[in-house]
Order: structure tokens, then sequence, then C-alpha cells
């Protein structure tokens, strides 16, 4: 999350990372309860917003790096651990 998120539910005033443990999803899934929160977060944000985070796929389906990138990427990008040689994400 940063200030000049093109996402305005991601802007933030400072850097921020934010953690969501996995165990929380899998438990709201094991609940029943996944698909209704997801529908309801994407509903909330086309309403902020006027459209989903085009980034967003669900779970299991791409790399979940393409939407923590925190920008609209196109669909040959790849995170740096996730290319043929990988790179520490941390060197500039």
């Amino acid at each position: 999350m940063h200030a000049n998120s093109s996402r305005d539910a991601r802007r933030f005033p400072w850097p921020a990372l934010i953690f969501n443990p996995h165990e929380q999803f899998e438990r709201l899934r094991a609940d029943g309860k996944w698909k209704r929160m997801q529908e309801t977060i994407r509903k909330r944000d086309e309403t902020l917003q006027g459209s989903i985070n085009p980034m967003l796929t669900d779970f299991g389906v791409r790399s979940e790096a393409r939407q923590y990138s925190g920008r609209q990427v196109d669909e040959t990008w790849r995170a740096p651990f996730e290319a043929e040689k990988p790179k520490c994400p941390f060197a500039h």
C-alpha cells in the first residue's frame, strides 16, 4: 500500500505491508464463508473504483505476485523471484 497506488482502496499515506495469515482464508473456505466475502469485497471495490481490480484472480489460478506488485502489469510480467534466474526482490 502506498499513497500513489492506482487503486483507491490501496492508498495509504505511508508505505505499508499488510499481512493476512493464510490460515484465515482456509478457515473461511472451510466454514463456507469465502465466496460471500470475496463477492462483498469485489462489489465494494467496484463501487469505490468503478471496476474490480484487474490484477485480482481467484486463488490458485495465477501467481499472487501480480496483485501484490502494486501496479497493473501485463500478461508477460513475472516477479523477480519467478524468473528463470531469480533475483533478490530487494535488489535495486
